[in-house]
């Protein structure tokens, strides 16, 4: 900026014939009436330029800076409250789980005595049916052979009565 307003006083006040072209009618030296004219117009339209459209503009991008910033913050501090509750949540389920396995082994340890307990039960059963089914046999088997004893001795006499002919 510094430099265009050297280069402009310089082609304003110290080298004008340096500032025409071939000499018919190509004028690069500005007229100094409109110049100050243009000035004063552009010195006019900054101050409603600045204030009408700038500064709106700059507050509106602030506010928007801000909201984004504050979107950016929360969305940090939501971030954090999630891992927070996260590793609260895994604490918990690590515990849980501890409790679980503690009174699953606490239940597989009354279910195997409970099972030690019926087996012995059955084994004490059969063992008694089984006793009662040999002490049946026993008798059924002795009272078979007094059957057959005497069946015996009877199909004996009748045989001997036969083969010899005559009644014993």
């Amino acid at each position: 900026m510094r430099a265009l307003v050297i280069v402009t006083a310089l082609s304003l006040l110290g080298f004008p014939a340096l500032a025409l072209a071939g000499g018919d009618g190509l004028n690069l030296i500005p007229n100094l009436t409109l110049l100050v004219a243009n000035l004063v117009v552009l010195g006019l339209l900054i101050y409603p330029t600045q204030r009408w459209l700038l500064v709106p503009l700059v507050r509106v991008l602030v506010a928007r800076e801000q909201r984004t910033a504050g979107a950016l913050e929360r969305a940090e501090s939501t971030h954090a409250e999630a891992v927070r509750v996260r590793e609260e949540l895994e604490r918990e389920l690590a515990r849980a789980r501890a409790e679980a396995q503690a009174h699953r082994s606490l239940i597989l340890g009354e279910a195997e005595a409970e099972e030690r307990r019926i087996l012995e039960e059955a084994r004490t059963d059969s063992a008694r049916a089984l006793e009662a089914v040999r002490s049946s046999v026993e008798g059924e088997l002795v009272d078979a052979r007094r059957t057959l004893q005497s069946d015996a001795q009877e199909l004996s006499r009748a045989a001997a009565a036969r083969i010899l002919g005559r009644a014993l």
